[in-house]
């Protein structure tokens, strides 16, 4: 009998585990799930959520329009290629890169999921950046060391800049008819968003994520470990913060706080004029997601395989949500629900999940 229960109880511990983890967790959080949809995906792309639909790629070449209250699948679009970077929505249109031997950015039809035009980006083994629609311009950058501006209604190119290297997984920002850029081997661009006239360039580390732009500064997150602030007429440096880690988590700035998650587990709240700490919190893993603040909460995921509730103003957590897997896409909160995926390579599976917390009590 006492073989019995030992054995009893180990397989108990092996299904909650393996199967049950999240239901023992998940107790007494303001958030309950919606849904979650399970695609063959890895986490990298974040999701807009537009007109009631989340669009997200997955690395086992489809893009999934769902619906955003049901879960229920629309439309998939599959063509042969990767996605490890987020869509990007405006009038109707998904704009995503696809990495197929070479990398191609696609338009495809919000409602039906039809493509409607693509242009190849590089030749055999190359990648992209994500995506961003600005009017009536998609701008995307390339290993192949180009930032791209594409016409939005028919995929010509407009002009293109060579940078120093190749520009990967980050996303172009644009504000005052200039695009914001990483360069690879460590520069930040600024380049006139009609023509492609070269503006100015500031040298930093590696750059993985969107810069972010507020009242005519530039704020940046670098694989050097450093948060800069950056005069966006001029490239000189406002200032600089050190985290332990290397940056892939874009930085949000909101009434003078810049949040930034770095990968040394910590989320951080940087004084935007003075580069100053007002706080920082420690998760359990490393954060390559990007903040969303609603209210005065900030939600964020960790590779701990938790999304993070924090207090804004003081840093304390409120609450955590645990996920399957490890969360390293950006967080999207619309109508009182949250959206993100969660990194799924499990025994090589590739299988990872879409989530969608109904938060309760807001």
């Amino acid at each position: 009998m006492r073989k019995f229960l030992i054995v009893l109880v180990v397989l108990s511990l092996v299904a909650t585990i393996f199967i049950g983890y999240d239901r023992i967790t998940n107790i007494n959080v303001p958030v309950k799930l919606k849904w979650r949809y399970k695609t063959g995906f890895w986490g990298y792309s974040s999701s807009p959520v537009v007109d009631g639909v989340a669009y997200v790629g997955d690395q086992q070449n489809c893009v999934y329009a769902i619906d955003k209250d049901t879960g229920k699948l629309k439309w998939k679009f599959y063509e042969k290629g990767a996605i490890f970077t987020s869509p990007s929505v405006a009038d109707g249109v998904i704009y995503v890169a696809k990495w197929k031997g070479e990398s191609h950015l696609y338009a495809i039809d919000a409602e039906s999921g039809i493509l409607k035009w693509r242009f190849m980006l590089a030749g055999p083994g190359s990648s992209s950046g994500s995506p961003v629609v600005f009017d009536g311009t998609v701008y995307i950058g390339s290993s192949d060391k180009n930032l791209y501006a594409v016409d939005a209604s028919n995929g010509t190119l407009k002009w293109r800049y060579e940078t120093e290297g190749p520009i990967v997984f980050s996303a172009p920002s644009v504000a005052d008819a200039v695009v914001y850029s990483g360069g690879g081997y460590d520069y930040l661009y600024a380049v006139d968003a009609k023509n492609g006239d070269f503006k100015w360039r500031y040298k930093t580390g590696l750059i993985s994520s969107a810069p972010s732009l507020m009242d005519g500064v530039v704020y940046v997150g670098s694989h050097d470990n450093y948060l800069y602030s950056i005069d966006s007429k001029t490239g000189k440096l406002n200032w600089r913060f050190e985290t332990g880690s290397d940056i892939y988590s874009s930085p949000l700035v909101v009434d003078g706080v810049v949040y930034v998650g770095s990968g040394d587990f910590y989320v951080y709240a940087v004084n935007s004029n003075s580069g100053k700490l007002k706080w920082s919190f420690k998760t359990g893993g490393g954060i390559s997601s990007s903040p969303f603040l609603i209210g005065s909460v900030l939600y964020i995921g960790s590779e701990d395989h938790y999304m993070y509730a924090i207090d804004s103003k003081s840093g304390v957590l409120m609450w955590r949500y645990k996920s399957k897997d490890p969360i390293v896409s950006s967080t999207v909160v619309v109508d009182n629900v949250i959206y993100f995926g969660s990194f799924g390579v499990r025994f090589n599976a590739g299988i990872g999940y879409l989530y969608a917390l109904e938060i309760k009590d807001g």
